[in-house]
């Protein structure tokens, strides 16, 4: 037997339904790029640029107000919101795959050999730098790329 659902009930569905719709369109129209960005000037990854948007469309409302604010920017923002779910849920995972990467990295003492500028995230492990690149393989770095202190 189906429950019957409150009013209140059914603007939940017709909303997430909404936003739901609103991303499946975007991910097919863009591709997959706010969660795996092609990073060609900015080197962050897709947890910090979701919040990046997210705090655009902050400030768009703190400026405007929430009554002058446009349902499409709400509605982006919710999206933004459910993107920064799923990159928070896969940066974990990537995190765990990462730090296997690190270790093996410093087990190997194997030196980047790259361009630098694929680097994109620096930790530091046992006094020896360790770069990841885009592609998520680790490598031991000589010296700090340039700007290390972005990848922080």
């Amino acid at each position: 037997m189906k429950l019957k659902m409150t009013t209140t009930q059914q603007e939940i569905v017709e909303v997430c339904n909404s936003v739901r719709e609103l991303l499946l369109v975007k991910n097919r129209k863009y591709g997959d790029s706010a969660l795996n960005p092609t990073r060609v000037f900015s080197k962050s990854d897709a947890v910090e640029q979701i919040k990046v948007r997210i705090d655009d469309k902050l400030s768009r409302i703190a400026t405007s107000g929430t009554s002058a604010t446009d349902e499409d920017t709400l509605q982006d923002l919710i999206g933004y919101l459910v993107l920064l779910k799923i990159a928070t849920k896969r940066r974990v995972t990537y995190e765990d795959v990462l730090e296997d990467q690190i270790e093996s990295a410093l087990e190997g003492n194997e030196p980047c050999g790259v361009d630098e500028s694929d680097i994109v995230h620096v930790v530091e492990k046992k006094g020896t730098l360790v770069g990841v690149k885009s592609n998520g393989e680790a490598c031991v770095l000589e010296k700090a790329p340039i700007p290390w202190h972005m990848t922080h």
